[in-house]
């Protein structure tokens, strides 16, 4: 793929955009294969300070990742929620929405959208 080609018209945009798309799916792929690997290259230097080809190679420790599912009070504020979620989305439509719960006026919620996107589906040839 040529780049200046692209952007000059010269080469489709679409058949371009495919090609990195495909580019990335195994660039993608083969960095997670070599992550491992890396992690445990890593570790051999304990803390020590590493430079490689100008970057320095630190691992970060995997996260915490919380679950609530099971709360229950957690699990009736969130359903709370998205009645009053719902309800500014009705009030954006220049509805007057009252909450049957509190007697109050829902103020209207904002909304924004999103960059336009391309999806790919692979077909077959």
């Amino acid at each position: 793929m040529n780049y200046e080609k692209v952007m000059n018209g010269e080469v489709s945009a679409i058949d371009a955009y495919i090609e990195l798309y495909e580019a990335k799916a195994e660039i993608e792929r083969q960095l997670a294969d070599i992550k491992e690997l890396a992690l445990l290259e890593r570790e051999k230097y304990g803390k020590e300070r590493i430079l490689r080809r100008g970057y320095e190679v630190e691992v970060n420790k995997g996260r915490s990742i919380w679950s609530y599912k099971d709360v229950s009070i957690w699990n009736s504020v969130k359903a709370r929620l998205k009645e009053i979620e719902k309800m500014a989305q009705m009030a954006s439509n220049n509805t007057e929405v009252i909450d049957k719960e509190t007697g109050e006026v829902v103020e209207p919620a904002s909304v924004t959208f999103t960059a336009d996107g391309i999806k790919l589906t692979y077909k077959g040839e």
